[in-house]
């Protein structure tokens, strides 16, 4: 880090880990309630099937674990999201069923994430019902618009942070962070990209994320976890935490910026990541120092440096 990031980094950290927002009693309750959520699934079912609550319109996509299908809720013609699991692969990515659980209990006003509405267990299915995303994603808003001026930058950015945020505080790591990962929730007015508000964008596809029961607790990952050029280093050693969300954040950061991404994907990606060394071509040297500051002391090697979440959202590049 530089030198005049180093005093407040410290006294941040410090004042996390003593006055500390995460409540691992909690989280070790959702844990251990994946079980209870699944039965309790198996008995709603039993009583209310799917097709009476929900029609089904079209198939949308194939996310991480499972397809997404548009379905109308009957009761009030609302249009949501459909996830389909298969039961075995669900139990066998037991990692998956905690972060279902905590979705599923997030409060009504929260819109940084999706929040999980109803969940069904039929035969060998589940079938969780979810917030419908209606705008485009991230990627394809760079690829229309190109690089964003700072000050619509520092707004996008500023929201991402208020996602990570969330989950972090919930104790949940995403390791997924990329610009396909996060939506907005509803179309751009008269079809004008400049209309589109940052306060909409949200994070989706929790298919690789961990509930953690503490905040510096490093977990095991599967091979393949995330996405090469936006994964941190550790997570390509099979290791992940909260920090990885941070340096997730720091590729897409360069990516609002720049246009272009900080590292190639494949092979060369992978041997840049791990040695923390992105571009640095002119459209990075375009960028102002507090830009340039701000990205450079998320895309850090070793986890325990990297800015925190609320680190980066005090840094003065998000303050001005």
């Amino acid at each position: 880090m530089f030198a005049i990031m180093k005093a407040p980094a410290k006294l941040l950290r410090k004042n996390m880990r003593t006055n500390t927002a995460y409540n691992y009693a909690r989280r070790s309750a959702i844990l251990t309630d994946s079980e209870k959520l699944v039965d309790h699934s198996r008995e709603i079912s039993r009583t209310l099937s799917l097709e009476s609550l929900y029609s089904t319109r079209n198939f949308l996509a194939a996310g991480s674990f499972g397809e997404i299908h548009r379905v109308v809720r009957r009761a009030d013609n609302h249009h949501m999201a459909m996830k389909v699991l298969n039961l075995k692969e669900a139990h066998d990515n037991e990692h998956q069923m905690p972060v279902i659980v905590h979705n599923h209990h997030r409060p009504s006003k929260c819109d940084t994430v999706i929040k999980v509405d109803q969940m069904f267990v039929e035969r060998n299915q589940m079938f969780i019902i979810f917030d419908l995303m209606k705008g485009m994603d991230m990627l394809d808003y760079l690829l229309e618009i190109g690089p964003c001026p700072e000050d619509l930058s520092t707004r996008l950015i500023g929201r991402i942070l208020k996602c990570v945020s969330d989950c972090h505080v919930a104790g949940v790591a995403h390791l997924d962070i990329k610009p396909d990962n996060l939506m907005f929730r509803e179309e751009a007015k008269d079809g004008k990209l400049e209309n589109l508000n940052p306060d909409g964008l949200t994070l989706v596809d929790f298919g690789s994320a961990r509930v953690l029961s503490s905040e510096e607790e490093h977990l095991g990952v599967n091979q393949g976890t995330g996405t090469v050029g936006y994964v941190a280093p550790e997570v390509l050693a099979d290791r992940g935490s909260i920090a990885s969300d941070m340096w997730s954040v720091g590729v897409v950061s360069y990516m609002i910026m720049t246009g272009k991404m900080p590292f190639p994907i494949g092979q060369k990606g992978a041997e840049m990541t791990m040695k923390g060394k992105f571009k640095q071509d002119d459209k990075w040297h375009a960028l102002s120092p507090c830009a340039k500051d701000f990205i450079s002391n998320l895309l850090v090697v070793d986890p325990s440096e990297r800015l925190n979440v609320n680190e980066a959202l005090e840094h003065s590049f998000l303050r001005e």
